[in-house]
């Protein structure tokens, strides 16, 4: 070892052979990259570049860092599922989207074209994977759920009082 930041790199890929379900994060990248995907490795984020509406923004977003968003997005549903049903995921997520539509309320749409667009790079993402991404889950047993948020659709038909189409 060179140095103490040899080291610590090593020590730290030595480390990754914990993560999702037994399987390393790690180890998961290269499988992905050996069918032939560009996976970076855990906790490198790609860089992307983006422009346009929302929904565009996002479906830019999602073309190009698909394998990254499927990967994270397969880990939040396992780290869900740990914790709630899958009927208490969607109520927590419904939760969620409540209060995105009524503060952020680009969001949905930046999440919508993020499904789109890795879909269209061949990553089998749903609207509520990338809203899954994209939240923490309240504790129903500690935690208020707004009213009416239990009702919604996933995605939302509307947002910001414009019908949305996608």
């Amino acid at each position: 070892m060179n140095s103490r930041r040899d080291f610590l790199k090593s020590t730290a890929i030595t480390g990754l052979g914990v993560g999702f379900g037994g399987i390393s994060p790690l180890a998961m990248a290269r499988s992905l990259a050996a069918q032939g995907d560009d996976v970076l490795p855990p906790g490198i984020l790609p860089v992307v570049i983006i422009g346009g509406s929302d929904y565009e923004m996002g479906f830019q977003y999602g073309q190009q860092a698909g394998a990254h968003i499927s990967l994270n997005a397969q880990a939040s549903w396992a780290s869900a599922l740990q914790r709630f049903s899958h009927d208490g995921v969607r109520a927590a997520l419904k939760a969620n989207q409540h209060f995105i539509q009524r503060y952020t309320p680009e969001n949905i749409e930046i999440m919508k074209g993020m499904a789109a667009g890795a879909t269209a790079a061949g990553f089998d993402l749903s609207y509520e994977d990338a809203l899954m991404m994209n939240c923490v889950l309240p504790n129903p047993e500690t935690s208020n759920y707004p009213a009416g948020a239990e009702e919604s659709e996933l995605p939302p038909e509307q947002v910001g009082g414009q019908a949305v189409l996608g």
